[in-house]
């Protein structure tokens, strides 16, 4: 974010905390317990989020060179990105076209522009999925078409250093949604976070037993800090006021460090509230993009199997490359210290919640004006199921409670 913004977002802490308030939400927001636990729900988020919306899958980073590549599962549809000669981002379903298999192994690397070959029965691919070969099949596949034996390819939009991928179903190639349905107008503020710049240094992937939107719920409000997280980050941040603003569909929630402080005897002029806060850019449906004090995270969150199991995949980028093994392990401390507070202290008290919706003893939760960036999440995901989903929305189901 520009120097103004961030001088005005401190002025407004400050303004906040004299008048003991904080950033409000319009009204409370209720959701019925089915918004967590519902199999039809996650069916029509699975179809309409996780297949119909352009997703961040990574950095661009992540692929600087032609010939970089990664491989990963995008709510079990297994994805290759990879950069080509020409600069350009292409995304892939990494299947062969014959029976299935997987032909990029999970991970990322450089591939030099070498070909790629399925391990099932060797078919040979290139690196933008055009079939190149097919061993021993002599005219057993002579009635096909060529073109559509390569592997299938998906839209893909790099902007603002994300890149994004759009699913889609097998049997669907037109592109409901765009970008600008996601970023809304946040793009130029992230523009000035540099994403290009950044180094990526590990990560990894943690199977979670609660419903995604419980993990998407762990990073949108500061209020729980003082209570769950006393014993750990507590002491560093303030739980109130926090410090939250929309951009369409994407938002920033800014959890401020008791650091803050300092800046009270220093000209305005000089206000920033980097480093004294930790800014999360919220990218729907699943991701959050973390700036820390001194490196950014991408977490990109994933439905399970049912309403109540979930993936995390979380990722670490340093301002540089870490020249040495001292630097590599300070870094993946950094990520070790934000899995270990999630998993620890977040998760176990969503588990509760989930559990206590499971058993049918509530049948809505209410999200409070205090806690606007929860309120700003669940009604742009429940605005974005009704704007791109297929069937008619079903409130006796899900969604709002009145």
């Amino acid at each position: 974010m520009d120097d103004k913004t961030q001088a005005a977002l401190v002025e407004r802490f400050f303004d906040l905390q004299q008048r003991r308030t904080t950033d409000l939400a319009e009204s409370t927001f209720r959701v019925s317990a089915a918004h967590y636990t519902s199999e039809a729900e996650l069916d029509r988020e699975r179809a309409t989020l996780f297949r119909g919306l352009p997703l961040v899958a990574a950095l661009s980073v992540d692929l600087r060179e032609p010939g970089d590549y990664v491989s990963f599962d995008a709510d079990g549809i297994p994805l290759i990105l990879i950069r080509g000669e020409d600069g350009n981002v292409r995304a892939l379903v990494n299947a062969c076209r014959h029976r299935g298999a997987r032909v990029f192994p999970v991970g990322r690397g450089h591939h030099g522009g070498r070909n790629v070959t399925c391990p099932f029965h060797a078919w040979t691919y290139d690196v933008y999925g055009r079939l190149l070969g097919q061993p021993l099949a002599r005219d057993g596949f002579s009635d096909c078409d060529n073109d559509l034996l390569g592997m299938r390819s998906l839209p893909v939009e790099e902007r603002h250093g994300l890149v994004f991928v759009t699913p889609l179903r097998a049997d669907d190639e037109t592109v409901r949604a765009q970008t600008e349905d996601v970023l809304g107008g946040i793009g130029a503020e992230l523009d000035h976070f540099r994403l290009g710049d950044w180094f990526h240094v590990e990560s990894r992937s943690l199977e979670v037993p609660l419903n995604w939107k419980f993990i998407m719920d762990t990073f949108l409000e500061s209020y729980h800090i003082f209570a769950l997280h006393k014993g750990s980050i507590g002491p560093w941040y303030f739980s109130s006021p926090g410090l939250f603003d929309s951009f369409g569909p994407s938002s920033r929630v800014c959890g401020v460090r008791a650091s803050i402080s300092q800046l009270a005897d220093t000209p305005k002029e000089q206000w920033s509230i980097l480093p004294h806060a930790t800014v999360l850019h919220i990218l729907p449906p699943n991701t959050v993009l973390v700036h820390q004090q001194d490196h950014i995270e991408l977490w990109k969150v994933f439905p399970g199997s049912t309403p109540a199991q979930a993936r995390i995949d979380a990722s670490l980028y340093a301002p540089e490359e870490p020249k040495t093994e001292k630097a590599w392990n300070y870094w993946r401390k950094n990520l070790d210290l934000a899995i270990n507070i999630t998993n620890d202290e977040d998760f176990p008290q969503a588990r509760e919640s989930q559990h206590s919706l499971a058993s049918g003893a509530l049948v809505s939760l209410v999200y409070g004006r205090n806690e606007p960036g929860l309120v700003h999440f669940h009604r742009t995901i429940i605005e974005l199921m009704d704007r791109f989903g297929s069937a008619e929305p079903d409130r006796a189901r899900t969604g709002v409670v009145s």
